[in-house]
C-alpha cells in the first residue's frame, strides 16, 4: 500500500482566520488533513470527532465541556471545510483549503465525485458551485426551446394544410369526383323514370 504523505501551508496556519478559531477546531483541522483522500475529502470526520471527545473524557476534566463535535460545527461556520449530506444523512467533509497545503496533481481522483462535480477551484480554493454559475440560463434556454418547438410545429402543420388546400391537382380531382357522383345520380333519377312500374 503506497505511503500517503501531506503537506502543510506554514503561512496558512498563522493567518487570522486561522489563528482566531478555538484550539480544537485546529487540532481537528490538522486531523482532518492528514486523513483527506487526494482531492481533500474528509468520509469519516463525525468519527474523528467522537474518537477525540473519548480520548478527553478518559481524563474527566470538567473543565473542558468544549467538545471536538463542536469544534466540528466551528469549522463549517468559518469556512474551512465545506460539509456534503447524503441522502442517509452521512456527512462528508471537503477541506476548502486543500490545495494551499498540497499540490494539485490533476491525475489523482476521489470517490467523491458527484460532489467534487459541486465545487470549483478559485484561486486553489473550493468555493460551492452557484446554479447561476453552472448555468445561468437553463431554465430561460429550455423554456424558449420549448416554445420555439411548438411556433415551429405549429408553422410545419399551418404550411402543410395551406399546402393541401392550394394543391390545383387535388381540387381538380374533387371536382371531378363531384361531376362524376351527378352524372350517375342523374342516370339513376332518368333510369326509375323510364322504367314503368309494376304493381302485384
Amino acid at each position: 500500500m503506497p505511503i500517503k504523505k501531506r503537506l502543510i501551508n506554514c503561512d496558512f496556519f498563522v493567518s487570522s482566520g486561522f489563528t482566531s478559531i478555538s484550539n480544537k477546531a485546529k487540532l481537528l483541522y490538522f486531523y482532518f488533513l492528514t486523513n483527506a483522500d487526494d482531492k481533500g475529502f474528509v468520509g469519516n470526520g463525525k468519527d474523528i470527532a467522537d474518537t477525540l471527545d473519548q480520548c478527553e473524557e478518559s481524563f474527566d476534566n470538567v473543565l473542558f465541556n468544549y467538545k471536538y463535535k463542536d469544534a466540528l460545527n466551528e469549522l463549517v461556520d468559518r469556512h474551512l471545510v465545506i460539509p456534503f449530506v447524503d441522502k442517509c444523512n452521512n456527512v462528508t467533509y471537503l477541506i476548502r483549503h486543500w490545495f494551499m497545503h498540497n499540490k494539485n496533481q490533476g491525475f489523482l481522483t476521489t470517490n467523491y465525485v458527484s460532489y467534487l462535480a459541486k465545487v470549483e477551484l478559485v484561486d486553489d480554493e473550493y468555493h460551492l458551485k452557484t446554479i447561476e454559475r453552472e448555468n445561468p440560463l437553463k431554465g430561460k434556454e429550455i423554456k424558449g426551446n420549448e416554445i420555439k418547438q411548438n411556433q415551429k410545429s405549429n408553422l410545419n402543420n399551418k404550411s402543410f394544410k395551406n399546402d393541401i388546400d392550394s394543391d390545383p391537382n387535388t381540387s381538380e380531382e374533387k371536382e371531378k369526383e363531384q361531376e362524376q357522383w351527378e352524372k350517375d345520380w342523374d342516370d339513376v333519377v332518368k333510369y326509375l323514370n323510364e322504367t314503368p312500374f309494376k304493381g302485384n
